[in-house]
Parts: C-alpha cells; sequence; structure tokens
C-alpha cells in the first residue's frame, strides 16, 4: 500500500508597492490643453481666466514694446536733428573765418565737421550690421 504524504505548503506572499513620479515641463504662454482641464475640473473657470490673464499680458507686453520702439525713433530723430544743426552751424563758422582771412582755421573746422558727421554716420551703419548678425544667430 502507498502511503500518501500530505504536505502543508507555505506560500508565502509579499506586499509591493511601486510608486511613480511624473514631470511634466511646459514652454510657451499657456499650458497644455490636458493642464487647462485639470485646472477646469479643480475649479470650474479657471482656463478661461488663464487664457485671459495671458492674453492681458501679451497686450500689455506689445504695448510696452511699441512704446519703446516709438520712444527710440523719437530719440533718433531728434539726435540727428541736433547733429545736422551742429554740423551746420560749425560750416558756417568754418566759412566765415574763411571770409575773414583766417582759411587754416576755417578749413580746419570745416573738415572736422565732415570728418565727424561721416565718422558718426559710419560708425552707427557699423553697429546696426552687428547688431543685425547678432540677432540672426539668436
Amino acid at each position: 500500500m502507498a502511503k500518501r504524504h500530505n504536505r502543508n505548503t507555505a506560500v508565502s506572499q509579499q506586499n509591493t508597492s511601486v510608486s511613480t513620479r511624473q514631470f511634466v515641463q511646459f514652454q510657451g504662454p499657456l499650458p497644455p490643453p490636458s493642464m487647462l482641464e485639470g485646472y477646469n475640473r479643480a475649479f470650474p473657470g479657471c482656463a478661461e481666466r488663464i487664457v485671459i490673464a495671458m492674453e492681458q499680458q501679451s497686450a500689455h507686453r506689445q504695448q510696452l514694446e511699441n512704446r519703446v520702439v516709438d520712444s527710440n525713433c523719437k530719440s533718433q530723430r531728434r539726435g540727428q536733428m541736433f547733429a545736422f544743426v551742429l554740423a551746420l552751424i560749425i560750416l558756417l563758422g568754418g566759412f566765415s573765418l574763411i571770409y575773414l582771412d583766417k582759411d587754416a582755421y576755417g578749413i580746419a573746422s570745416i573738415v572736422t565737421a565732415v570728418v565727424g558727421v561721416t565718422g558718426v554716420f559710419v560708425i552707427g551703419k557699423y553697429e546696426q550690421a552687428k547688431e543685425r548678425d547678432r540677432k540672426m544667430l539668436m
């Protein structure tokens, strides 16, 4: 006769927990639509308020940029007018000196005015080209 052995096998169970972390990053003025939906679920109407705030901030920034551009244009125009008037005064002074038989002083005055205006123009164009190149690289 065969004898049967009953074995009580103990099965060990282990509790395992898994945690997951998710890092979400976005770039731009608005969060992605899924995040806006989450805001709306947590606070009804929040997504619309976020979009309105972004639109207002964008309009404000554009208004400031327009002011800066307009101010810079006016400043440049004013500077050009002052430079023109100054160069004209120096040229007239140079011609007056030549008329009064002070040829060396008159010619020096005229040459200084012409070289000064030309130098400012050339340096300005060079700086503009350098700035344009720098912006193209960005």
